[in-house]
């Protein structure tokens, strides 16, 4: 079988998801976390960027949680993958995301 090497300079797509249970821990951690990356539901966001720059965004937000009591989980996000969506748009209209 052949090993995969992941290069750690590949920009790709991330989903950042939360759930924190204390209202001061979770204003930081959305402050944190909303400086780098695009708010799709109250605690979903959207970001682009290497692994690097991602373990840094949780590097960064990893103090501002209790492990015991709150969750925090970043997905890869396939630049391929088919979406959709149905309501209101949490992106302006007239504001288009290239990457």
């Amino acid at each position: 079988m052949q090993q995969v090497v992941r290069n750690p300079l590949l920009s790709v797509s991330w989903l950042l998801c939360y759930d924190i249970v204390d209202p001061k821990r979770l204003q930081r951690v959305h402050r944190t976390i909303s400086k780098n990356s695009i708010t799709f539901q109250y605690s979903v966001y959207f970001t682009h960027g290497t692994r690097r720059e991602i373990l840094q965004i949780i590097k960064l937000t990893e103090p501002l949680i209790d492990p015991r009591k709150d969750d925090l989980r970043v997905y890869p996000v396939l630049t391929t993958a088919k979406h959709y969506h149905f309501g209101r748009s949490m992106i302006a209209d007239g504001v288009y995301l290239f990457h």
